[in-house]
């Protein structure tokens, strides 16, 4: 006697959306108006068995987009649908332009506070609704970064950080938001103005005879821009200019040197630390028995002594 086939059963499971009426609630439209929409083809929307129409969450932002361009531009909804699908053009083709022209960024040289800088510069911008990853997003990562160097060599300089914090939000809350169909969530790309601060940075960190880029090489680059760019303008809005941060930078680390991406010993509770050449000759001693001049890491040689009984060309040699 054969066995029966077992016979495969499955539920049906009704698709999440939302209902005309919660549609409505949400975005404010008539739930007539929203039928429009979808009739003129600016709203998705799916049909159950029955008829029933839904939306998906993600067309709550469509909608807001389309009003946005009905209340600015006071166009009918027929030529919304036509300016629409040009921004979906634009946008795509600005995103090819972007990849072809924009160069692979090379973080071999950073260290590892920068390095961390950037990656939360990357998720500022997603949280924000932003496409690209600019300075303004790489300047607040720096400033809000856990036990970061930036945020005291701010203070240093004179700064009133929160202020300043608060003053880059703004700025960066004026940026266009993408949203809806044309948009692609955490996908960001780094600006060429950004990646021409990397190698603003990296200039800076050769002025200092730093053999890495560190924070503060990326907070002297985007002080550099000045009035060209909005953080340029933030920074020196709160006195924060190149000369004042380099000068506050050299309170703090003094003539230490950043000598690997992760280095040990130097400025303490700075996330930054670094250590401290050691200087030629020092400690030694000749035969003639005087401390040879030691020479600092510019090649400035240390003053003469001063008390004529130390200096050896004044010592007589001793009667056997």
């Amino acid at each position: 006697m054969s066995t029966p086939t077992p016979v495969t059963q499955y539920v049906l499971v009704r698709r999440a959306g939302l209902s005309p009426d919660a549609f409505a609630e949400r975005t404010g439209l008539h739930p007539d108006l929203a039928r429009k929409l979808v009739a003129l083809g600016l709203l998705d929307a799916h049909r159950a068995a029955g008829g029933e129409m839904s939306f998906e969450p993600s067309e709550v932002a469509h909608a807001a987009r389309i009003q946005r361009l009905r209340t600015g531009l006071g166009l009918n909804y027929s030529a919304i649908g036509l300016v629409l699908d040009l921004l979906d053009r634009i946008e795509k083709l600005e995103a090819a332009s972007r990849r072809r022209r924009t160069p692979p960024m090379d973080t071999g040289s950073l260290t590892e506070k920068s390095r961390e800088a950037l990656q939360e510069a990357q998720n500022v911008a997603t949280r924000m609704g932003h496409t690209e990853v600019d300075g303004e997003h790489l300047l607040l990562a720096l400033v809000d970064q856990q036990e970061g160097l930036v945020p005291r060599l701010l203070e240093q300089a004179g700064a009133n950080v929160d202020a300043l914090r608060s003053d880059l939000e703004r700025e960066l809350s004026r940026r266009p938001k993408v949203s809806g169909p044309g948009a692609t969530p955490g996908q960001v790309m780094i600006t060429q103005r950004l990646a021409k601060l990397l190698d603003a940075a990296e200039r800076e960190a050769k002025r200092l005879k730093d053999s890495y880029v560190s924070v503060e090489h990326l907070v002297m680059a985007l002080s550099e821009e000045g009035s060209a760019s909005a953080a340029g303008r933030v920074l020196a809005s709160h006195g924060v200019t190149r000369e004042a941060f380099l000068t506050a930078l050299t309170k703090v680390r003094g003539n230490q040197r950043v000598t690997s991406a992760t280095p040990e010993g130097g400025v303490r509770g700075s996330g930054e630390v670094r250590t401290r050449p050691r200087l030629r000759g020092a400690g030694r001693q000749t035969r003639s028995g005087h401390r040879p001049r030691c020479r600092d890491p510019q090649g400035n040689a240390d003053p003469e002594p001063e008390d004529e009984e130390q200096s050896g060309a004044d010592r007589r040699p001793r009667r056997r």
